[in-house]
């Protein structure tokens, strides 16, 4: 497998993340931000699996990515039944992940130019 570097004065390349944070363009985000490949929407209502509504996602959803993935510390990764079907519901795949394993996978989709959506709670 080959890497290259990505850089890009628009996409949101997470340059470093740690245990409840990201940095992207030397700006830090905090948990409950939600972040496309060229635009960033803080959430702080995203806390729980149960604050995965419609209402909160209606960015993403507008967006249409072919994939959401969830990125949280929360040591059950069991994601809320109501959440689930609204996913089904909008044929959207998504997949939850460990905060930093969320963040290192967005960095590989969007070099691959896939049009992923990045929740972190």
């Amino acid at each position: 497998m080959k890497f290259h570097e990505i850089n890009s004065d628009t996409l949101n390349i997470i340059d470093a993340y740690d245990f409840s944070s990201v940095r992207i363009k030397k700006t830090t985000y905090q948990k409950g931000v939600i972040i496309l490949p060229e635009k960033i929407i803080s959430r702080p209502s995203l806390v729980s699996y149960e604050d995965l509504k419609s209402d909160n996602l209606k960015e993403v959803f507008d967006y249409n990515p072919e994939l959401i993935l969830i990125g949280s510390n929360f040591k059950s990764k069991i994601i809320d039944k109501k959440a689930q079907i609204l996913f089904i519901e909008k044929k959207i795949a998504y997949e939850n992940m460990n905060f930093d394993a969320a963040c290192r996978t967005f960095n590989i989709l969007l070099s691959e130019q896939r049009k992923v959506a990045l929740i972190l709670m």
